[in-house]
């Protein structure tokens, strides 16, 4: 079954450009991470937000959920 769920959907791996303006203190802690992991500033927001969405994901399809795929799963 194909789910019409957006946290059920397979994740598109097209790009699209935002911005995002985070206080200077945030900016300033990314760097020290990032420096730390080796990695860019970039990279480093990109992977902490995947795992936070992607925990998500796995608690939505684990019990958390009323979506209709979800119900349907545990019928």
């Amino acid at each position: 079954m194909r789910s019409t769920c957006p946290q059920h959907a397979a994740p598109r791996l097209d790009q699209k450009r935002v911005n995002v303006d985070f206080p200077l203190w945030m900016v300033e802690q990314f760097d020290l991470e990032a420096y730390r992991l080796g990695v860019t500033r970039q990279s480093m927001i990109k992977v902490w937000l995947a795992e936070r969405l992607e925990r998500r994901r796995h608690d939505h399809i684990v019990g958390t959920s009323g979506c209709y795929v979800h119900s349907l799963r545990t019928s």
